[in-house]
């Protein structure tokens, strides 16, 4: 994301520049002064940045105004809290593949070790296997309802490929 900022900002100066070039010759210019920030992020929330540079340029009968497309991205919900054990809790395995397994890459083997590993650490954890969900992401509400019909304390996500 800082990336296409500073892309964007490197379009920006570029072409401010060019249109300063096409008009009259440029009168003298006192040195732009370098602004800083720090900005330490403690939450994960919505935030809109809005910032104004200015860049200096000769008089010119040109004129930009440059938009930021980025926007603050409104959260769905929050995550759901951690458990505080896995002991006794139901566990869905949930792997998005093909039933035959054509698409299902290493998530099979990886989800039947995860499952042995689990039940080795947590005696009574109870594994819903992802052979017992849809291996399938779409239509993403009859996938939803599989899932939460098997009422699991957590779901483990994998795509298989």
């Amino acid at each position: 994301m800082r990336k296409k900022f500073a892309i964007a900002v490197q379009l920006m100066l570029t072409l401010a520049m060019i249109l300063a070039a096409c008009g009259a010759p440029a009168a003298p210019q006192a040195t732009p002064e370098v602004i800083k920030e720090t900005v330490v992020v403690t939450q994960q929330v919505p935030v809109e940045v809005v910032k104004t540079v200015e860049v200096p340029v000769a008089p010119s009968e040109y004129s930009i105004t440059v938009l930021n497309p980025q926007g603050a991205i409104p959260f769905a919900s929050d995550l759901a809290p951690r458990l505080d054990t896995l002991e006794g809790k139901r566990v869905a395995l949930w792997l998005s593949a093909t039933p035959d397994h054509t698409y299902a890459g290493q998530g099979a083997p990886l989800y039947d070790e995860l499952a042995k590993m689990l039940k080795e650490k947590f005696a009574t954890i109870e594994i819903i296997p992802y052979t017992d969900l849809p291996m399938k992401y779409s239509p993403a509400d009859e996938v939803i309802a599989a899932i939460t019909a098997t009422e699991p304390d957590a779901v483990v996500v994998a795509f298989g490929g």
